[in-house]
């Protein structure tokens, strides 16, 4: 899969519960890379690479997430650097494995 902005504004992915899986593919030139809210699951993996732009973030979780699966997961800020690489700010699991960031303020935010 390949997601690319033409001006570097706007979301990669945007789900609402349910079971979203991204194996490998590039998700580039957006303000934000993935999004992922309500009850569910999210996985990523397979080296997908995620770049955003300016002082979005990667990946984003709110909300009753059951499990969230990083594996081998690229993010990368551009621009002025100012980004976070992941933010989990929901309930659940998430696991991260052999992944990632560069040019990022901060790698991971969780809300406790």
């Amino acid at each position: 899969m390949t997601i690319k902005e033409t001006n570097g504004n706007g979301t990669g992915v945007h789900a609402e519960g349910g079971k979203v899986t991204i194996m490998g593919g590039a998700i580039t030139n957006v303000q934000t890379g993935i999004v992922m809210m309500g009850k569910g699951t999210l996985k990523v993996e397979d080296n997908t690479t995620i770049n955003f732009i300016g002082d979005g973030y990667g990946v984003g979780v709110w909300g009753s997430m059951k499990n969230t699966d990083l594996t081998e997961v690229q993010i990368k800020g551009e621009g002025s650097g100012k980004g976070i690489g992941v933010i989990m700010a929901g309930s659940g699991t998430m696991t991260l494995t052999r992944g990632w960031g560069r040019r990022l303020v901060l790698k991971i935010w969780q809300k406790i």
